[in-house]
């Protein structure tokens, strides 16, 4: 499934600047943030997408880019959601089918799933989410 091999041969797009600066200051925020609330440090990270120096790592990253999960992950159930899933866009757009297809099913294991485009909307977007301002609609 994921061999050695298929490692060296993969050739990662490197992410956008603006979507590595955004989850730059989102995590530089809530590195802020935690400590005034009182809400703990790891329950927000975002997923690597740059190859790593090691083989070991290269292979990591490999697996995760495979699967097209989304960029940051709050794990904090609020609001009848289980955790809130942020996908950077910078440039716009719905992304790629396999994103999508991800997304959806992200959403029907009761979690939110959200795109944002730049710093201040991830910032909005993350506060009104720990405020619980998002509810999930009663099914």
């Amino acid at each position: 499934m994921f061999d050695d091999e298929s490692a060296r041969r993969w050739k990662p797009s490197l992410p956008s600047w603006g979507k590595a600066k955004v989850l730059q200051q989102v995590s530089a925020w809530w590195d802020e943030v935690h400590q005034l609330s009182g809400l703990p440090y790891s329950c927000f990270t975002s997923i690597p997408r740059l190859p790593g120096s090691t083989r070991g790592a290269l292979v990591e990253r490999w697996r995760l880019w495979k699967l097209n999960l989304p960029d940051a992950v709050l794990a904090l159930p609020r609001g009848g959601y289980g955790a809130l899933w942020l996908r950077v866009r910078t440039g716009g757009g719905a992304g790629k089918a396999e994103e999508q297809l991800v997304d959806a099913e992200l959403t029907m294991a009761g979690n939110l799933v959200l795109r944002v485009k730049d710093v201040a909307e991830a910032k909005e977007v993350v506060g009104d989410y720990v405020a619980g301002k998002y509810k999930k609609p009663n099914e």
